[in-house]
């Protein structure tokens, strides 16, 4: 059974990555125990039915949510280069990434109970943020 979801989920990406429904595609997710797909988009019926025609009505869960892969990415990648300006302000931000399920990027932070309000209302015009207790980056023993 995870070899086909893997099959549809592949399928799914591949859609979402064709430029008619890049603004409303967000990610899909394999849910093994439920055995079923999670495709997270943006308002589409267009998008919603060319899903329909590739995965099973009862392997699927189509979720709305606000953003578009990439509109997330785009978070991210502004996000990820604000890490120094943060860092002189004294916030430490350890992670930042897309999570489509949630309809925001999520930031990673070393004390987020004191840095989630700043985060939040600096970013809350262009990109919903969720931020979390990150964990520190071990680097690889070389």
């Amino acid at each position: 059974m995870q070899s086909e979801l893997t099959k549809y989920a592949e399928q799914v990406q591949a859609l979402g990555e064709r430029p008619e429904y890049r603004s409303v595609y967000a990610g899909v997710e394999t849910d093994i125990s439920g055995n079923r797909l999670l495709v997270h988009s943006r308002e589409s019926s267009t998008f919603a039915a060319a899903v329909r025609a590739v995965v099973p009505e009862q392997r699927l869960w189509l979720r709305e949510v606000p953003l578009s892969a990439d509109q997330l990415a785009t978070g991210v990648t502004d996000i990820s280069g604000d890490i120094a300006d943060w860092k002189g302000r004294g916030i430490e931000i350890r992670s930042v990434g897309a999570q489509p399920g949630l309809g925001c990027v999520e930031i990673g932070v070393a004390q987020p109970d004191r840095d989630r309000e700043t985060l939040v209302a600096h970013y809350q015009a262009t990109v919903p943020v969720c931020v979390i207790l990150g964990s520190v980056l071990i680097p690889a023993a070389s």
